[in-house]
């Protein structure tokens, strides 16, 4: 449920800006409500230092509304360009990773809430106010100051955000946090991996056909596991998240004491399933991977020509690799507070993550040396800590990157150094005796 909501807010951009919009609406009506009724001391210090005469404080507010407006939309410009910078030199798919990034949504909602603030308190003060002091300026003026140290901290923080490098380990850390959940599951005894279906002992089952269409971006494994127990039931989900589902496509079997599962009870199960028109990052391993893809084929493509920061990110890529060859393939089982398993979720294979991540860097960089060469390497830092099984499948995988390149174009020093790359990828698969 957290996760869907959290989905729900980076969709939904509107949402952090209406919740500061609202506390300025209200932090300014609290203070007409302090500058109307409540009762000050002429000659006490926090007059002197807090409150101001009507006149100069509605100067102040004219003064600031409009700067507050200015930087705002100096800001909001600024973001603009980072976004078709990103568009254009890296990838469409990583303009989410900005414009959901804290720093940026707040430094800019506060810009807005201040200015919502100076107005609203501006509208309301009038000569007819009882008391000829106000606190209302002063707080303009604290939010002001706050808001342009927060400017040049935006700027600094924009500066070093744009950078390729800060974005490649920002997508690196998503799709390690995706591994990271499966561990504190496991941790937890929540989910097991296994081997097993409950279709493999169930004979007979309903099949819960989906009426959405798009990505399928999210599964509340919690949820589906607890209305599972309610309901005395067993769940075998049919896809993954990230795979592109079509309307009447089967998505689940429910096996049960019942012959039948009412529509009621089919609709609160798919309840648990969130779609969209782009897959996201919380549960898809392979969408993290993917825009680290798309921006290696375009730091290689002869337009940029910038190999090096395609091997930064293949490298990054072989990290996120190496935890996911840590999983053994199978089933996600999810067990109920009896111990007893409810629900199974088809892991994404190790084969079709290392396939699907490298088969477009092995043909566009196929000529490229310095690419061949990272490959290898990123390979390499996968099988250190994968297990057996997978490390087998790294390996025969090295056979499929051997035989895409064009060894007619290279050098013979190129093909040596592939050769060294290869051994030592040898040594930790377990094939060093092998040519």
């Amino acid at each position: 449920m957290i996760l869907k909501m959290l989905l729900k807010m980076r969709q939904n951009i509107w949402v952090i800006p209406s919740i500061y919009s609202v506390v300025s609406v209200i932090l300014a009506f609290i203070t007409i409500y302090i500058d109307s009724s409540v009762d000050v001391e002429r000659n006490s210090l926090i007059t002197k230092l807090l409150f101001t005469e009507i006149d100069l404080a509605q100067t102040i507010l004219v003064s600031i509304a409009p700067s507050l407006l200015t930087m705002t939309t100096f800001t909001f410009s600024i973001i603009m360009v980072v976004l078709t910078t990103y568009s254009s030199q890296y990838s469409p798919r990583t303009l989410p990773t900005f414009m959901t990034d804290r720093i940026t949504m707040r430094i800019l909602v506060f810009f807005m809430g201040s200015f919502i603030y100076s107005v609203i308190t501006l509208l309301f003060m009038k000569n007819s106010i009882s008391e000829p002091y106000v606190v209302s300026a002063t707080i303009c003026i604290m939010l002001a100051i706050i808001c342009l140290a927060f400017f040049a901290f935006f700027i600094h923080h924009v500066g070093t955000f744009i950078q390729v490098s800060k974005l490649v380990e920002r997508l690196t850390s998503e799709g390690l946090e995706v591994l990271d959940e499966l561990d504190e599951m496991e941790s937890h005894k929540r989910m097991r991996i296994e081997d097993y279906t409950f279709a493999q002992s169930h004979c007979n089952g309903n099949t819960i056909i989906t009426n959405k269409h798009g990505y399928l971006q999210l599964i509340d494994h919690e949820g589906l596991t607890e209305c599972a127990e309610k309901n005395q039931l067993k769940i075998d989900i049919l896809c993954q998240t990230g795979d592109f589902l079509t309307q009447d496509q089967p998505v689940m079997m429910v096996f049960s004491d019942k012959e039948v599962i009412n529509d009621e009870l089919k609709e609160y199960l798919l309840s648990y399933m969130t779609f969209g028109r782009e897959r996201s990052v919380f549960q898809d391993i392979g969408f993290s991977t993917q825009k680290l893809v798309e921006i290696a084929l375009r730091a290689i493509s002869p337009g940029i020509n910038d190999p090096n920061t395609a091997n930064q990110c293949i490298l990054n890529i072989g990290r996120v690799l190496a935890k996911a060859g840590e999983k053994k393939d199978g089933y996600m089982v999810f067990f109920d507070s009896e111990n007893e398993p409810r629900l199974t979720v088809p892991k994404h294979a190790f084969k079709e993550v290392v396939y699907h991540t490298f088969y477009q860097i092995r043909h566009y960089g196929k000529e490229d040396i310095s690419v061949i060469l990272t490959i290898y390497d990123a390979l390499t830092i996968t099988a250190r800590y994968a297990l057996a099984e997978n490390k087998k499948i790294v390996w025969d995988f090295e056979k499929y990157v051997e035989q895409g390149i064009q060894k007619e174009v290279l050098q013979q020093l190129d093909l040596e150094y592939i050769a060294k790359r290869k051994h030592e990828l040898a040594k930790l698969t377990g094939n060093a005796h092998k040519k």
